[in-house]
């Protein structure tokens, strides 16, 4: 569909609105969340031109020191359990437990490329999420306009950057707001464009981004293939191929780069952080998985955020029924987005919305793509 014109009031609603978001993933770059993931990304971007365990730990917290204000610093050296301080007192600990990140390999190297251009390396990691979410939300301001009004697109992309954990997303020194824009750039030149090339690329870049992202192109291109081909630039086989392939990408990135496999992350991440993941991983038994399962999900159902996105979504798989077995796309991304969040769920059951949110921020704004291509144009037909 062609973007619906714009008259000098819609102009200028566009235009606040682009100021607003500029203004608001400003001020979350100005408020910046550090965790100790970003010791790790540090960490990762020294290593990839020094070798020698003790020079890389002590370059990586050097750089967070000289990055940061110190009551930050600070709470990145000590923890209660222990964990943090043995890191710190130890290159080969912190050395082991850098395997846990060495596959995001698109995000370490934009930061190791900010480094080695003179730049501050802790205000680039945070300047790539701050920046990726603002683009993401020109991205969702632009696929909006096409279908709505500018009060329309206002009142419902202002909500979701709140509802959807935009802000804080932005605030981060992790991989989760790049891996949301270019997820959803997929999904744009996909549904929106008809760019296969375009999308797959990416898609592609995303899986270097957080190798999770595989979930949502997989389940993309599972249900292109079981709905025979709503998506006309991709038949069954190509569509089998791509899913197979993101799976299949994934799981390289992660072997390539040493990462020591789900048990390990599982009981580092939801049992007790290991402080030798390689020399002594741990062994997997169910009864560790249930509960963990259990209290990271029970509180997702009953959230607004996860509530709204299976509401949004559902109703716009319904909307978006073209025929019997028929869907449009925007259908098809909405469905693939919440069952890439349920799988994520399966297999990583974190509490912490910001691992959940980009697969359910595509469901929604999926969702709303398809109602509104149900809606009937003036002529009386709805839009493919």
């Amino acid at each position: 569909m062609n973007p619906t014109r714009l008259t000098l009031p819609s102009k200028l609603i566009h235009g606040l609105l682009v100021a607003y978001f500029a203004i608001a993933c400003f001020h979350a770059s100005r408020k910046a969340s550090y965790n100790w993931d970003l010791l790790a990304y540090l960490g990762n971007a020294v290593q990839l031109t020094e070798h020698d365990p003790a020079q890389i730990e002590a370059r990586a917290y050097a750089l967070a020191a000289k990055g940061m204000p110190a009551e930050n610093y600070q709470a990145l050296l000590s923890s209660p359990d222990g964990f943090r301080q043995a890191v710190a007192a130890d290159p080969e600990v912190f050395s082991e437990q850098l395997q846990f990140y060495r596959q995001r390999v698109l995000y370490i190297g934009l930061i190791a490329l900010g480094l080695h251009a003179g730049f501050e390396p802790v205000a680039c990691s945070v300047f790539i999420s701050s920046f990726s979410i603002f683009l993401a939300c020109l991205l969702l301001q632009r696929w909006f306009a096409r279908y709505a009004s500018a009060p329309v697109v206002a009142m419902m992309l202002v909500p979701l950057y709140w509802a959807f954990y935009f802000y804080p997303l932005a605030k981060l020194s992790t991989p989760d707001a790049l891996s949301l824009f270019l997820v959803l750039g997929g999904v744009y030149c996909a549904v929106e464009l008809g760019k296969p090339r375009w999308a797959l690329a990416c898609w592609a870049l995303s899986i270097c981004a957080r190798t999770d992202c595989a979930l949502f192109i997989a389940a993309f291109f599972a249900i292109n293939f079981c709905l025979d081909c709503p998506w006309p630039a991709m038949n069954r086989l190509s569509s089998a191929l791509a899913a197979v392939g993101a799976l299949g990408m994934a799981f390289g990135l992660n072997k390539i780069t040493g990462n020591s496999g789900w048990v390990t992350l599982f009981y580092n991440s939801f049992r007790a952080q290991l402080i030798h993941p390689i020399t002594q991983p741990p062994h997997f038994a169910w009864h560790d998985y249930w509960p963990v399962l259990r209290w990271g999900s029970a509180g997702f159902l009953i959230t607004p955020p996860y509530t709204l996105a299976i509401a949004v979504a559902a109703f716009g798989a319904v909307a978006g029924r073209l025929g019997p077995g028929r869907y449009n796309l925007a259908a098809v991304t909405a469905m693939a987005a919440l069952a890439a969040s349920a799988g994520r769920q399966v297999l990583f059951p974190a509490s912490d919305p910001r691992y959940i949110m980009p697969t359910l921020t595509i469901a929604v704004a999926a969702g709303l793509i398809s109602l509104l291509k149900a809606l009937p144009t003036p002529g009386g037909s709805r839009q493919p």
